[in-house]
């Protein structure tokens, strides 16, 4: 199972997500479609999908 939640800084979350040493499965990253996502794992295993909206990098998606 995946959660998405929808922030306005990824980065933010991120480097709060590491002070409290959470799981971090996937650093933030820019996705082509207009997309910057980090991935968490919570204690139960599920993904936390942590995202925020960019300018596309890829203009095939815009």
């Amino acid at each position: 199972m995946m959660i998405t939640v929808v922030v306005d800084d990824v980065d933010a979350v991120h480097a709060k997500a590491r002070r409290l040493g959470l799981e971090i499965v996937e650093e933030p990253r820019d996705l082509p479609y207009g997309q910057r996502r980090m991935l968490l794992a919570d204690p139960s295993g599920a993904l936390v999908d942590v995202s925020a909206p960019v300018a596309p990098v890829d203009e095939r998606y815009v």
